[in-house]
C-alpha cells in the first residue's frame, strides 16, 4: 500500500472535527466578504472574533470553500459551533447566508458541520440514487436518508448505497420491498450508474 493509499484510508472514516464549521459558496468570494458575512451571523450568537472563533480562512485570496474554527476547549467549542448552525434554522425558518462576489453579484453560502470523506461521498451518491429511483418510478413517494445512504418509499427502505475508500460502491437491496412495489432494480441501477458516470466527479466508480 502506498503512502497516499494509507492517508486516504485514514481520512475516509476519521472522526469529524466538531469544533469547525465549513462554508461552501456557489461562486468565488474574497476573504473580506466572507468575514463580513460570518461576523454578522456570529453577532446573532453573541460570539466574537478572537474570543470565541477565528475568522474564516483559506490559503487563496478568492475561494469557494472556507473554514470557521471555534477556539474554546473541545467540548465547549463543539457546542458553540452547533449553536451557530442552529441559528440558521429557527422554528423551521431557514436563514440563507450570502456574500457579494468581486463583480458585485450575490453568491449563496451554505454552512455545515465537518464531515469525513465517507460521509461526503455517501451524501453525494444518495442524491444520485434518489434521482435514479425517481426517473424509473416517478409516481412513487421517494425520499432519502442522506447520511445513511438509504433511499425509501414512505417508511419502507428500498436500497442503500455504501461507498468504499477505493472508489467503488455497493448497492444493498431489500428484495421483499422491490417485489412488493414492483420496482425495476435493473433500471434504477442502470440510471444510477449513468448519473455517477456523467457527473463532474472524476472518481472511477465501479459496480
Amino acid at each position: 500500500m502506498t503512502l497516499r493509499e494509507v492517508e486516504r484510508a485514514t481520512e475516509w472514516d476519521s472522526p469529524p472535527d466538531e469544533t469547525i464549521i465549513r462554508i461552501n459558496l456557489e461562486g468565488l468570494a474574497s476573504r473580506d466578504a466572507v468575514v463580513a458575512m460570518v461576523q454578522s451571523w456570529m453577532d446573532d450568537a453573541q460570539y466574537k472574533d478572537g474570543e470565541h472563533y477565528k475568522n474564516p480562512f483559506n490559503s487563496q485570496p478568492l475561494a469557494k470553500y472556507w473554514v470557521v474554527q471555534f477556539t474554546a476547549e473541545t467540548i465547549t467549542a463543539a457546542r458553540q459551533a452547533k449553536k451557530a448552525l442552529q441559528l440558521l434554522n429557527r422554528e423551521g425558518v431557514f436563514k440563507q447566508l450570502h456574500v457579494t462576489s468581486p463583480d458585485g453579484k450575490i453568491v449563496k453560502a451554505y454552512a455545515s458541520r465537518d464531515k469525513n470523506e465517507k460521509s461526503k461521498r455517501t451524501e453525494v451518491l444518495s442524491k444520485r440514487l434518489l434521482n435514479a429511483a425517481k426517473a424509473n418510478h416517478p409516481t412513487q413517494d421517494w425520499s432519502m436518508l442522506m447520511r445513511s445512504g438509504v433511499v425509501a418509499i414512505g417508511w419502507d427502505r428500498i436500497v442503500k448505497v455504501e461507498p468504499s475508500s477505493d472508489g467503488s460502491y455497493k448497492l444493498w437491496w431489500d428484495a421483499d420491498m422491490v417485489e412488493s412495489y414492483k420496482l425495476s432494480k435493473e433500471g434504477i441501477e442502470t440510471k444510477f450508474k449513468e448519473l455517477v458516470a456523467g457527473s463532474a466527479d472524476t472518481t472511477n466508480w465501479t459496480l
